[in-house]
């Protein structure tokens, strides 16, 4: 019989890491270069497509389903659900980790993992990050944005 090694805690961080990068990269990219509705090939079989989802799965609010919540505090309690999932993933995470359980389990809690922390990010400051993308190609930190007003104080 063989013995299956877990991955580290480093290297899950790595992938972590890499993953993210990779994600916030290419949006970036595709939202500074494309209009709203575009597609590009990228091979024969694959086509980018830039459409934006202001909502959850399938552009779902919080208000399609509790229609007198605000805006403001539909957005506020998405992301406190999001803020608070990523810590149950990054313990399971974690557990799994420290138990040596199969890299393929903390592979897929990385992706997992990654992927809500990308769309808490996107929720969070894509908004204040970038103009609108609609009839125009968004431009990052429009006017210096907040990132510049951070800076300043």
């Amino acid at each position: 019989m063989y013995q299956i090694y877990s991955m580290s805690l480093k290297k899950a961080s790595i992938l972590i890491i890499a993953i993210l990068l990779i994600d916030q990269l290419s949006k970036i990219y595709i939202k500074t270069h494309f209009q709203l509705q575009e597609s590009v090939a990228i091979f024969s079989w694959l086509k980018i497509y830039f459409v934006e989802n202001d909502g959850m799965a399938w552009g779902t609010t919080l208000r399609d389903i509790i229609p007198f919540m605000s805006d403001k505090t539909a957005k506020l309690s998405l992301t406190l659900f999001r803020i608070t999932a990523i810590f149950g993933i990054g313990y399971w995470l974690l557990h799994a980790i420290k138990r040596q359980q199969s890299n393929v389990l903390v592979i897929a809690l990385a992706f997992i993992f990654t992927g809500a922390l990308g769309n808490i990010i996107d929720s969070v400051f894509y908004g204040i990050s970038f103009n609108d993308s609609y009839a125009q190609v968004a431009q990052f930190l429009p006017g210096g944005g907040w990132l510049w007003t951070c800076f300043l104080w």
